[in-house]
């Protein structure tokens, strides 16, 4: 099946309401907000729930030879159906490249939209999946028309394949040698701004740092090349193919709260135990652009779960321009795209950050407490805000749980000093079980009606030393839990138990039956009564 209602819609949103950003004369970002809303609804009223699944599954699998001539057919579609002025932009060939290579860029992004552990491919659909709003269809769009295009070799001998991602600082894109298929493809990132591009030729010295670290941490995408004196400045990691924490998420969505408290606080061990070292270094290295679109996920054969954490040695220059966008007015669509993407970078950032002060190991410690909020409550829109203590309590968070994410986003002085001090107190919560943390706290604790209190039997048994422990059975849980009696207090706790009476008065109720059935003449007298009692005792037997 082929997409090109998807595309034809999209086309036609652009031509309607997206023509000034796809020519220049503003930034595009500012118009995509529109241009999903208006594809949004021609797709809906083109195409039935059931269509709109298959065309994006198709769009997913679908390879760039067949996207192109689809492209093709619907631009020619588009400029026979515009009126004359829309006809005259269409027909310019700078504006035709550019409305192809956006159009040929929509399986790519849709693809990165659905990476996730379970398929790093991201060609088939998740049971999460809906498209039943503009800012779902959002998620699935190009950001901006790419400055390259597949097939292009504009740095060393590597051969653009597809595009991975784009953003403040540039393009990131999949490549590959066009001869030597035996080596493994790289991500190559481009600097596209001049700001960018100053920045890598200024850095060098940090460059050679993250690249020394990169290969001898495993938590960390290696950078393996540098092209700072390129045209277009360009950083060469090496490629990993997986998803990333968003797709991480949406895998949890349906996950008890419980386990999912487990699983973040792990994942945010794993990031801290990653980092730690480079806050160490002297002088440290900081990251300063964490976010949920740079942590990058890989299921290993066993079905473990791996976190590399991408674009160490820029993310301040990243943290930099998308804060300065910010205060220069960002649209709206653009931040929500952002957010969407769980790549909105002044979410993450510290007051500090935000000020412009010095890096510092804390802000990458804010940025973990906020993606670990994140992580809890599934959801990529917001952080730690407003009540958010009170959420997580009603989510089943235990208090010392959100004593740490305060700890983690307080103001610098009161935050943990490095990622090596987070990552010691995020052990101490998963050895101590937070999983159980929030559970009532009654469970696993006898009520006092279960117990009855007979001191003199507790000490003689404690001193004859024939009684170690007591098992009290909970009656909100059927485990038993064992209790050693130097625990309690004699007084409080007492071993002839409900169910030791029962015993004994079976016991007395056999004898005194036999006691009767030696009596011949006066059975009918006496022993009916007592054969009552001890059937009746027997039945308590049994039952306790």
């Amino acid at each position: 099946m082929s997409c090109r209602i998807l595309l034809r819609c999209v086309g036609m949103a652009i031509a309607d309401k997206g023509m000034r950003g796809l020519m220049g004369a503003i930034p595009f970002g500012e118009c995509i907000y529109d241009i999903a809303s208006g594809a949004y609804d021609r797709y809906t009223r083109e195409c039935r729930v059931e269509s709109r699944m298959e065309e994006i599954a198709s769009a997913a699998e679908s390879s760039m030879d067949q996207i192109k001539d689809q492209a093709r057919e619907v631009l020619a579609e588009i400029r026979q159906q515009a009126d004359p002025q829309l006809r005259a932009k269409l027909d310019d060939p700078l504006v035709q490249n550019k409305m192809l290579g956006y159009l040929e860029q929509i399986p790519g992004a849709i693809r990165a939209s659905l990476k996730r552990p379970s398929d790093p491919s991201g060609k088939s659909l998740p049971k999460s999946f809906t498209l039943s709003s503009a800012d779902d269809f959002r998620k699935i769009l190009p950001t901006r028309p790419p400055r390259f295009k597949a097939g292009d070799m504009p740095v060393g001998n590597w051969k653009l394949l597809d595009l991975l991602g784009v953003g403040g600082f540039g393009e990131v894109w999949k490549a590959e040698h066009p001869s030597l298929k035996g080596i493994p493809p790289v991500a190559l990132k481009f600097c596209l701004s001049p700001d960018s591009a100053r920045f890598l030729r200024h850095e060098g010295e940090l460059l050679s740092r993250v690249m020394e670290v990169s290969a001898n941490n495993p938590g960390i995408v290696k950078l393996r090349q540098a092209y700072i004196e390129s045209d277009t400045p360009c950083l060469e990691y090496e490629f990993i193919n997986g998803g990333d924490l968003c797709g991480l998420m949406s895998e949890w969505l349906n996950m008890p709260k419980e386990r999912r408290t487990l699983l973040a606080l792990q994942m945010l061990l794993k990031l801290a135990r990653t980092i730690a070292p480079l806050h160490t270094m002297n002088p440290p290295i900081v990251h300063r652009d964490l976010k949920p679109a740079n942590v990058l996920v890989v299921r290993t054969a066993d079905g473990k779960i791996n976190l590399k954490i991408g674009d160490f040695g820029i993310g301040g220059l990243a943290t930099k321009q998308a804060i300065e966008g910010q205060s220069k007015g960002a649209s709206q669509g653009e931040i929500l795209t952002q957010t969407l993407r769980g790549s909105h970078t002044p979410l993450y950032a510290g007051p500090e950050q935000q000020r412009g002060d010095p890096p510092h190991p804390t802000d990458d410690v804010h940025a973990l407490g906020v993606i670990g909020f994140q992580l809890l409550v599934c959801d990529l829109r917001r952080g730690p805000t407003g009540d958010w203590d009170e959420e997580l309590r009603e989510l089943g968070v235990s208090d010392p749980i959100i004593a740490m994410f305060k700890q983690c986003i307080a103001r610098q002085a009161r935050r943990y000093p490095h990622a090596g001090a987070l990552a010691d107190e995020l052990q101490n919560l998963i050895d101590s079980k937070p999983s159980t943390a929030a559970k009532p706290a009654m469970q696993n604790i006898a009520s006092k009606k279960s117990i009855e209190a007979d001191t003199t039997t507790t000490n003689s048994a404690s001193k004859s030393g024939t009684l170690n422990t007591v098992f009290l059975s909970d009656r909100m849980n059927t485990e038993s839990t064992p209790i050693p009696l130097s625990q309690h207090n004699s007084q409080n706790i007492n071993v002839m138990t409900p169910a030791a009476y029962m015993i004994v008065l079976g016991i007395l109720g056999s004898l005194y039956h036999l006691l009767a059935l030696s009596f011949e003449h006066s059975r009918y007298i006496v022993g009916t009564p007592f054969l009552l009692i001890a059937l009746t005792c027997h039945v308590f037997v049994a039952y306790s």
